[in-house]
Order: structure tokens, then C-alpha cells, then sequence
């Protein structure tokens, strides 16, 4: 089903139709992929002339130098321009036709050749930027929808408008710029492909003068005919002027190719006739031409990505021979990986790169895309190793070296295990802790104020480098050093790249400065997934952006290898605590902090909701308010909620036994818009997590009648104690009733949380709030409401920001039982998934900025 955006409603009839037209052609199901072919008017937003005005420039800086003696244009005039291109005896002097000139001109102003170059690489190219036009074509690329992009012009808007997606998108094969490339062309590749019909100016290959553009390099034509037999092709922005496009490609072609059998789709603004080549074409070709009128190139680009938003076909990655491959003591399997996990993470990074959400179908095609999974030689799917490392579920015994070791003050040794989701969050807790990181009280330039030792945020491109650069295949363990009061230091196995260890040129001790940019990945499908949920910047930023946070926090940071290469050690010195009377200052120019909210998201939701008349379900009275379909257990038994003439559900009609003509379908976002919708998808949630929470009953976790609050109570006369794993320690024990006496009697304080479901920043969420439940002597009955008061007002006087910061990590731990997604669909007919910890977020913090 095609999809228009509501930025659609504001373009012409014409337009709309001439997207509806296209928008089928690049569909996922589609077996051959368009070509778009560009021409000068796709570039004209981006500030590259078209024909007309390049003629003009041409002529204007040439008069200058001829007439006037000067490079500068200044002087010279529209009148001149005119005058002096009437002179021309090569000049095709007719109305309409002033951008024929531009071939004629190239050859006969833009003498020597070197001065053409010169010229052409200072007046044509983009100085506007590249347009959003170019975006969203590179997104079509980064989807697979249309992977080959012909152009007659050589001004780069199409290459960087895909290197800004990179690493998401491989870099762009470009073709024709010398002659040599021309055997990287592939009809079968999967890589984003610029073929330069005229050349590459660089290369001295451009092709501009009347005699250059008669016809296309030798062999360039033979090689596109394939393509272009098998593909429709889109037409933008060109006005078919050159001989060598309309004689050299297309009637060249157009009996080998069954008359363009695919389809050409020439799209125009409609303002002019078609060019009298153009014409020829269409009588060529007949009934395969379609002439479609648009808005503009940048319209037309974004329109289609808007309606193509859910498309994506997923192309395999091609994997390097590692130079250090990981080694595995048995061969991996799918079931070495969590599934949940990966759901929800690559959920995150579809919408982190702008692509579909993946569903757990899908999900396969898009880990081969990302290199994390591959068919072996038996043709079975295997997770490479750094899938498992990445997403495993049990990777300290297949990769024992796959851990971080953390000291503090030499001692407390704790090893971080788990997959690297998992290592990441603990790593954040644990380094972000108080004991770890303190609030110091530092002096600034007109007051004091307390920050933390180290920036957050330079904390977390320490822990991403060391999780996403280090050498998996040695079998040392990482470090993180903690020496209270001075500094943190991140020890890695594996040293700089070859590559970048030669552009950084460490000094004897090995120290070195980081220069941005300047980056080699050790492990690409590592890199690119963390990109892509947030945590870690492009393009070999990070070091730098560590140090630099650091020194406006009034510390620093320090880079070295070690062992001839063989480590990479990074340190973050503290700021200075400042003494009374002293002049050094740690300013807070950034005044952003990352704070841990009491909210856990649903990570994964399920795409659509169903209504049901309510004569039409069978009615199953259970004590949590909800109704169970099926075996009335909560193990295995469909989740709805009952309405005054309807029922709700997450299940697809299917699974509840809905006949044809009971049930509705829609899409959940689209129902919780609707009057209504927000408060009945919020109970439906809220219904799946209650019924999640009942298997904690054997533990002594009791949720109350009402379904928004659970606490825990005593099933015997034996303490009630949970174990945990603490951020510096494991198997923590927490007792949930505690003993109490008051001068008349014995009662019982017991842990608990009220929860709602609520819309957290556009997604559902969790909400927690930890409260006391106080009880009697059995450690189960409420006491009477007054005495709950006054006891809750009295215990709240002992709760410091540190203790309930202590407590949300305690329940997310317990409720996700150390997972780092939890699935909530109790019948696996939907994927419901929950974050394991609570939503972070960065804030800005005024108090920070004015150091207060």
C-alpha cells in the first residue's frame, strides 16, 4: 500500500500523481531496482549552476580576463555578457537554446584544459550544501531500493550526501571517473553505485566540449545495457541536450534493451517543451516512455523516501578475511544469541539511521547486512562471533576473554561479563557511581559549586571505545583502574591500527594526541551497531570529544600504547578539588547531564491492536481484572481488556478465534490518537505487566487487587530476602520486610512500587515509584490508612537522592531478572518488549551552567 505523507498535500496534482506513479517501482518486492539518471537541474538547489548560468559564468570570466585583464568579475556586466557571446561565431544565438552553449563553450573559452579543471571545481559545485533532495535519495540507497545513481554532472552532491550516513552505508562505487574503474561495475553488487556519464574532473576525464559529449566512453555503454534491460529508469533534473545521453545511451540502447522494455520515466517541472531529443525518445520507445510532471527534484526525492518509509531490502555483507580472527571452541549457532535482545536493539538502530523497524522475521536479513550473521557452506544461518559477543546469551564460556576486569584502589576486583549490551549498561552504573565518581566542590570564576570528578559523557566514550576497539581475538582480559581521587584508567588489549598508529606518531613514551577523524575500525559490525542505539559518535571523534569535556571540566584526559602497540591505554584525571584562595578554575562550559529516569520502556510494541465485539468473546473471570482466552492460566493464556461493547487486544484476530466481520485491525499508534485509544492501550500494557509481575508471587511479591501497586509480604515466618547482583558487587542481600516495634506494638515495613503506564517522551513506558507498605505483625495485612501515613512521612525523612537512586536500581535488576530486555507477551503470538533498566536521558541543567 503506497503511503503519502502530509507534506504530499501541498504539492500539485501533477506531482502527486507522478508519486504515485513511481513510488511501486522501488517497493521491497520489486525484483529488478530502479536507476535514477540526474542531471544539472538536481543540483541547482544545492547552489551548481544549471546549463544556462554555467554558460553565463563561463563567459563573464572570461571576458574579465580577455577584455578587462582581470580575474575579477566585478566590472563585467549582463550587457557584456550578451555582446560578448553574439561575437562567437560558435554561438547557437536562438531563443530557448542558451544551455546548448555549454559544450561549445567549455571547448572553445575553457582553454587550456587545466584552466577548464581549475574552473569547473570552483564554479560547479555545491555551495549551498547538498540538498535535501540528495538525502533522501542516499536514504533509498541506505534501504536498497535504488542502489545506482547515472549523472551527467560531477559535482559530488550524491557521494556525500551518502557518506553522511556512513558507517550505515558502505562507501559508493563510483564508476567512470577513470578509465581503469570500470571493472568495479557489477549489475549484481549490493553497494551504492555513481556512474559519472561524462567523467570525473580529477581524473581529467570530464567530458563537456561538443566532440567530448557526442558519445559515451568505449564500453561504459555496453556495460549499463544490461542494467538498464532489466531496470525502469528515473529521469531528474536533465534536459537532454547532449548527444552523447540521447544518441550514445539511449538510442544506442533502445533496440538491445527491447525499447527501455523497464520503462523510462522522464520527470520535468513541465515549464517548457520537451527537448526535441527527448521528442525523438519518446517516438523511439512509444509506450515505454512516461513523461510525469514534478514539483522539483528535492520534492520529488523527499516525497518518494516519505512513502517508501516502511520499505527496505536487506543487502548481505560481504565480510573481510579478519587479520586476527576471533577463534571459537565449538561452532555457533542462532540459539547462542538472545533474540529479545536484538529485537529491541535493532529496533533502536532502525530508528537511530532512519530505516524500518525490523520485525523478528526481518531481523535476520538486517544482522546479514550488518556482517553479524552468515550462511556456512551447508547453507544453515550462523551468528559470527561477533554477533554472540554482541547480543550473547552465554558469552564468558565461549569468549572468557570477552570481559572487563575493574579494580578500585588496587582492589575490590569485580569481573563485568555478559554481552556487550550488558557490559555497557553495568560499566555506565558502575563508574557513574558515588564511590566512583563524587560531587567535588570546585571553585569557578565568580562562585563554587559542586560537579562530579569526571564528565559523564566522558566516561561513556571510555567505556565505548574500550567495548568497541578492542582486539576479541587476544586472550587478555580488558582493565579499568579506579585510583581514588586521581584518575580512571581503560586498558585494552590491541593497540592502534597500523594506520592510524602512523598518522598519530607517539611520542617515546607512547603518548599521543587524538586528531579527529583520523580512525581505522578494528571491529565494523561492533562499531556500526553501537552507532547506531546512541552511544557512541562517528568518524573518530570520541577520544577527542573525551578530552575536551574533561578540560572544561577542570580535568583532562591522556592517551598512550604500550608494549610496542600491543595496548591502548586511556586515562581521565579529575578535576581538581579547590582549595580556598586558589585561582585555577573548572568551568562547566557544557552544561549537560545524563539523569536516570524511573521509567522502562516498552522497546518493542506490537504493530496493531484488535476490537472485537463484545457478544463475540467468551467471558473468563480471573481476579486481575483481565481476561484470559484459552487455558485460563497465567503462563499461557491471551491478554484483553474489556470494554463497554468491546473487547481489545494485542492478539491478531486469529489467535482469539475471531470470526470474519466481529473484529476491527488498526494501527496502535493511529488507535491510541483516538478518543479514548491513550487510556485503553495503557491499560491494555498495564495488563501484561501485572500479569509479568505474578511470577514473582513465589518470592513474596503481592500486586494489588487495583493493578497499580505491588509490594512484597511474608509467606512464612522465615525473613524475606532477595539476592542481586550490586554494581561493585554480586549476590547482594536485600531483606524486603523489615521487623519493626513502636512503644504499643510490632509491625512490618515492606518494600514496594506503584506503576502506571505512560507516553515517556513519544514511546510507552513503565512508571516506577518505590513506596513503603507498612503491616502488621504477619507482615501481610495493611495497617489502617492513617498509620501508613504517618509512618511514610516519617521513613521518607531517611530517603536521600543517592538511596532512591539505589532503590530504581535494585527493581530494574529484580524485574528484569538481570536481562537486559523483558518479553511481556505471555503467548509469543506479539513481541512486548520491556528495557531491563531504567530510560537515561541528557538535560540540560541551568543550575550547572550559571554555577550554582
Amino acid at each position: 500500500m503506497i503511503k503519502l505523507g502530509s507534506q504530499l498535500l501541498q504539492r500539485s496534482e501533477e506531482h502527486r500523481s507522478a508519486v504515485r506513479q513511481l513510488t511501486p517501482l522501488f517497493e521491497a518486492s520489486q525484483r529488478a531496482r530502479p536507476v535514477f539518471l540526474l542531471g544539472a537541474g538536481a543540483s541547482y538547489r544545492s547552489g551548481v549552476p544549471l546549463a544556462d548560468d554555467a554558460v553565463k559564468r563561463i563567459a563573464k570570466e572570461v571576458y574579465a580576463k580577455r577584455n578587462l585583464g582581470t580575474s575579477s568579475t566585478a566590472r563585467v556586466m549582463p550587457g557584456d555578457i550578451a555582446r560578448f557571446l553574439g561575437e562567437q561565431s560558435w554561438f547557437i544565438n536562438e531563443p530557448g537554446k542558451l544551455g546548448d552553449n555549454f559544450p561549445l563553450a567549455v571547448r572553445h573559452l575553457l582553454v587550456p584544459r587545466e584552466y577548464r579543471r581549475e574552473f569547473f571545481r570552483r564554479e560547479l559545485r555545491p555551495f549551498n550544501g547538498t540538498s535535501e533532495g540528495y538525502h533522501a535519495l542516499a536514504r533509498l540507497a541506505q534501504r536498497g531500493l535504488s542502489r545506482v545513481a547515472l549523472t551527467t554532472n560531477f559535482d559530488g552532491c550524491i557521494v556525500e550526501a551518502l557518506s553522511a550516513l556512513a558507517p550505515h552505508v558502505p562507501r559508493p562505487i563510483e564508476i567512470n571517473q577513470t578509465p581503469d574503474d570500470h571493472v568495479s561495475f557489477s549489475v549484481y553488487g549490493h553497494e551504492p553505485m555513481v556512474v559519472y556519464l561524462h567523467g570525473a574532473i580529477d581524473s581529467y576525464t570530464d567530458l563537456n566540449t561538443s566532440e567530448e559529449t557526442e558519445r559515451l566512453p568505449p564500453g561504459l555503454v555496453e556495460m549499463l545495457k544490461q542494467m538498464l534491460t532489466a531496470s525502469p529508469l528515473v529521469v531528474v533534473g536533465y534536459r537532454g541536450g547532449e548527444p552523447s545521453i540521447m544518441s550514445g545511451l539511449f538510442k544506442a540502447l533502445t533496440q538491445s534493451t527491447l525499447s527501455f522494455k523497464c520503462g523510462v520515466y522522464w520527470c520535468d517541472l513541465g515549464r517548457a517543451p520537451l527537448h526535441e531529443r527527448v521528442q525523438a525518445l519518446h517516438e523511439a520507445i512509444g509506450g515505454n516512455f512516461f513523461n510525469l510532471t514534478i514539483d522539483g527534484f528535492d520534492e520529488l526525492l523527499l516525497d518518494l523516501d516519505e512513502a517508501l518509509r516502511d520499505q527496505d531490502v536487506y543487502r548481505p555483507s560481504v565480510r573481510a578475511e579478519q587479520v586476527n580472527p576471533i577463534e571459537t571452541s565449538r561452532s555457533l549457532v542462532l540459539g547462542d544469541l538472545d533474540h529479545d535482545l536484538i529485537l529491541a536493539k535493532l529496533g533502536e538502530y532502525c530508528d537511530k539511521v532512519l530505516r524500518p523497524r525490523v520485525d523478528r522475521t526481518r531481523m535476520w536479513g538486517l544482522l546479514g547486512e550488518l556482517g553479524l550473521v552468515a550462511t556456512d557452506a551447508s547453507g544453515e544461518l550462523r551468528p559470527t562471533p561477533e554477533a554472540v559477543i554482541l547480543f550473547g546469551k552465554d558469552v564468558h564460556s565461549l569468549f572468557p576473554q570477552a570481559c572487563v576486569e575493574f579494580t578500585q584502589g588496587g582492589k575490590k576486583r569485580k569481573l563485568i561479563k555478559g554481552n556487550l549490551i550488558q557490559q555497557f549498561t553495568e560499566l555506565r552504573e558502575l563508574l557513574d557511581s558515588a564511590d566512583v565518581n563524587p560531587q567535588l566542590r570546585v571553585k569557578t570564576s565568580s562562585s563554587s559549586k559542586k560537579q562530579q570528578a569526571y564528565h559523564s559523557r566522558s566516561i561513556t566514550e571510555m567505556i565505548v571505545n574500550m567495548l568497541v576497539h578492542r582486539d576479541y581475538s587476544a586472550a587478555e582480559q580488558s582493565r579499568i583502574d579506579v585510583e581514588e581521587g586521581s584518575r580512571i584508567r581503560f586498558a585494552n588489549p590491541g593497540g592502534l591500527p597500523a594506520s592510524v598508529l602512523k598518522r598519530l606518531t607517539p611520542g617515546a613514551d607512547g603518548e599521543f594526541a587524538p586528531v579527529r577523524s583520523v580512525t581505522d575500525i578494528r571491529n565494523y559490525s561492533i562499531a556500526d551497531v553501537f552507532y547506531g542505539v546512541g552511544p557512541m559518535d562517528k568518524r573518530g571523534s570520541g577520544l577527542c570529544d573525551a578530552k575536551e569535556l574533561m578540560l572544561e571540566h577542570g580535568g583532562t584526559a591522556r592517551y598512550l600504547v604500550e608494549a610496542g602497540n600491543t595496548h591502548f591505554v586511556a586515562e581521565l584525571i579529575q578535576a581538581r578539588q579547590q582549595a580556598p584562595g586558589s585561582s585555577e578554575t573548572a568551568l562547566a562550559l557544557h552544561p549537560f547531564g545524563v539523569y536516570m529516569t524511573n521509567h522502562l520502556r516498552f522497546e518493542v510494541m506490537p504493530g496493531a491492536i484488535t476490537t472485537i465485539d463484545q457478544q463475540n468473546v467468551p467471558r473468563i473471570n480471573v481476579p486481575s481484572g483481565a481476561d484470559l482466552l484459552g487455558q485460563a492460566t497465567p503462563d499461557n493464556a491471551h491478554v484483553l481488556i474489556r470494554q463497554r461493547d468491546r473487547a481489545v487486544s494485542f492478539c491478531k484476530p486469529a489467535a482469539l478465534g475471531a470470526r470474519s466481520g466481529t473484529y476491527k485491525l488498526a494501527d496502535v499508534d493511529h488507535f491510541a490518537s483516538q478518543p479514548g485509544g491513550h487510556t485503553t492501550v495503557s491499560h491494555l500494557l498495564r495488563e501484561h505487566f501485572v500479569r509479568y509481575l505474578r511470577t514473582f508471587q513465589g518470592d513474596g511479591l503481592y500486586v494489588e487487587g487495583g493493578g497499580h501497586r505491588a509490594y512484597f509480604v511474608k509467606l512464612s515466618d522465615d525473613p524475606v530476602k532477595i539476592k542481586y547482583d550490586a554494581p561493585k558487587r554480586s549476590g547482594v542481600e536485600r531483606e524486603m520486610v523489615k521487623r519493626r516495634e513502636s512503644k504499643k506494638d510490632v509491625f512490618h515495613e515492606n518494600e514496594g512500587f506503584a506503576f502506571d503506564v505512560i507516553r515517556f517522551q513519544g514511546d510507552w513506558a513503565v512508571q516506577i515509584k518505590p513506596f513503603y507498605m507498612f503491616t502488621e505483625a504477619d507482615g501481610r495485612t495493611p495497617l489502617p490508612p492513617y498509620r501508613r501515613t504517618k509512618l511514610s512521612t516519617s521513613r521518607m525523612r531517611f530517603d536521600r537522592n543517592q538511596a532512591v537512586v539505589s532503590d530504581l536500581g535494585f527493581w530494574s535488576r529484580y524485574l528484569a531478572r538481570g536481562a537486559a530486555t523483558v518479553q511481556l507477551c505471555p503467548t509469543g503470538d506479539y513481541d512486548l518488549l520491556m528495557a531491563g533498566a531504567f530510560h537515561e536521558i541528557e538535560i540540560f541543567d541551568p543550575n550547572e551552567e550559571a554555577g550554582q
